[in-house]
């Protein structure tokens, strides 16, 4: 049985760091005002960027993705 065809995004200007060519992309979609959000980029993010974007093996982008409630 074939895999599904991996679904498409675009990235247009959202903000990316990464080899064009990583295999695996990561889009975030984040809210600059969650508390959540703030988290994960200083607690987790940093290691995902040694690991696997300075690496080559991920390319990350930012989709901002605010909360109705946050302008």
């Amino acid at each position: 049985m074939a895999l599904p065809a991996a679904p498409q995004l675009a990235i247009g200007a959202d903000p990316v760091i990464g080899a064009p060519d990583a295999p695996v992309t990561v889009v975030e979609f984040i809210d600059y005002e969650c508390p959540y959000c703030q988290r994960f980029a200083q607690e987790t993010f940093p290691q995902l960027k040694a690991n696997y974007i300075d690496t080559g093996k991920v390319r990350y982008v930012a989709r901002d993705f605010p909360l109705r409630n946050h302008p």
